[in-house]
């Protein structure tokens, strides 16, 4: 936690910037963490959404120079209700209600220029412990996995696998080899499923006859399971 501009009445928390009517109990939130029962994790995250009404969001687009302004939580439109933003106390009453005092200034309706020099190493597009943080942050296992496959799994893409001269050039070889990936991909999840693949439906290719080698090995196992709960209760 951090304060804000000078001013602002705004903090700093986990790279994002909130008005300072952000209650008490919702400034130190504990990280979510894997180990979680999902019970806990539920409670902390309903927390974590509750917080996102008092952060400011972006109002315009960046700037040239790496500014770009950002509009309060009680600015239209509004996220919370403030006493010193009349046109926010008309919205809905399932909006919170900020404990902001009439006549005492907040950062609650400000809009406020927030530069790429502020806190670069904290910064987040999104903020922790939302929805939205959450499904950005699980992108990286699907990126892992693309480089994975390319480098190693499904291909070898290492040094020297492109050879030749302008970007150009490598831009094009790479959307091949990713081409060539998804097809690979492709092809393994009809072959596992045993189904033909679109592109040998495409080329009319005929379909792969089922063999029940997997059905075989579930009734198998199921009597192998039924046995041994015969023979523990005969004993």
């Amino acid at each position: 936690m951090h304060p804000g501009p000078e001013g602002t009445h705004t903090l700093w928390i986990d790279g994002v910037l909130y008005a300072d009517s952000l209650p008490e109990g919702l400034c130190d939130l504990d990280p979510i963490d894997t180990d979680m029962s999902d019970d806990e994790r539920e409670r902390l995250e309903r927390r974590h959404q509750a917080r996102q009404a008092y952060a400011f969001v972006p109002h315009d687009a960046r700037h040239p120079d790496g500014s770009r302004r950002y509009r309060g939580p009680a600015a239209q439109p509004a996220r919370v209700r403030c006493p010193n933003n009349p046109i926010s106390m008309r919205a809905t009453q399932s909006l919170p209600t900020t404990s902001c005092t009439r006549g005492e200034e907040c950062g609650c309706g400000r809009t406020i220029t927030l530069h790429d020099t502020d806190y670069p190493h904290m910064r987040m597009p999104f903020q922790h412990g939302t929805f939205a943080w959450e499904a950005s942050y699980h992108r990286r296992v699907g990126i892992e996995s693309v480089f994975a496959d390319l480098k190693q799994n499904r291909l070898h893409v290492h040094r020297g696998y492109f050879r030749g001269f302008g970007i150009s050039r490598y831009t094009l070889l790479a959307g091949f080899a990713l081409a060539a990936l998804n097809l690979l991909i492709l092809y393994d999840w009809y072959s596992k499923r045993e189904l033909l693949d679109p592109w040998g439906r495409y080329l009319g290719e005929p379909e792969p006859e089922r063999t029940p080698q997997r059905r075989l090995r579930r009734m198998a196992s199921g009597r192998h399971e039924k046995s041994s709960v015969a023979a523990e209760s005969g004993r």
